[in-house]
């Protein structure tokens, strides 16, 4: 897109989606039987492909991760303590880490040089990976819904919904175009859902999969703000 400075990502196709809806695709096997029921209460099973599920799947991975703390809590407070430090002699290398944040797969890549400074560093974050599957998504968006004659306003409404779909991170978010005009769009209910997702990141098995959009009704959506409210 014209004037955006994020990086792109591929893997063995030309975008991937990586975030909740991903894990829940991949791993729903593993959740917690209480988050299971909630993934059930709003008929979200796996493979699903309609991003606008992406924050049910969130509300499911909330309920997963509380119960799951609990279980993590339990299990350090039987546990030995001691010394966890572990001794590190500085020398000169290369890493590269992934970890599931609650956003999605993140990336983090670092040289050192011999007195184990980093001499350069290079994330890829979930917003990032997420960003070629957004900008082929509006396309098949637009096309879609233009050819079937909805006008502007709903079109960019709908548009903003999927990308809030992928949930970008503000800081990412604002590298992806400069736009000539304010959009009036209250965002608010699924703030507080990432908010939410963000303090109790799941701990189940990582993953990642293609999400391609699937517009539908977002009844589900809000069912699922007024529960959290």
């Amino acid at each position: 897109m014209k004037g955006s400075t994020s990086k792109w990502s591929k893997l063995s196709r030309d975008s991937y989606a990586v975030g909740a809806l991903a894990r829940f695709n991949n791993n729903s096997r593993l959740l917690h039987p209480e988050a299971a029921k909630v993934a059930a209460e709003f008929n979200l099973t796996p493979v699903n492909q309609n991003l606008f599920m992406n924050h049910i799947a969130q509300l499911v991975e909330c309920f997963h991760a509380v119960h799951d703390t609990i279980r993590l809590i339990e299990e350090l407070v039987d546990s030995p303590t001691g010394d966890l430090k572990t001794e590190v002699t500085p020398k000169a290398g290369e890493g590269i880490g992934a970890v599931e944040a609650p956003w999605g797969l993140l990336v983090h890549h670092y040289p050192f040089d011999e007195a184990g400074t980093i001499s350069k560093a290079n994330c890829v974050v979930p917003a990032t990976q997420n960003n070629a599957n957004i900008h082929h998504d509006l396309k098949d968006l637009v096309r879609k819904y233009a050819l079937e004659g909805m006008t502007d306003e709903k079109l960019e409404f709908l548009c903003s919904m999927l990308v809030r779909s992928y949930d970008p991170c503000i800081s990412c978010s604002v590298h992806q175009a400069r736009l000539g005009r304010k959009m009036r769009i209250d965002c608010t209910p699924f703030f507080y859902l990432s908010l939410v997702n963000y303090f109790f990141t799941p701990f189940y098995t990582s993953g990642y999969g293609n999400c391609p959009v699937k517009p539908q009704r977002v009844d589900q959506r809000n069912k699922a703000c007024n529960r959290w409210r």
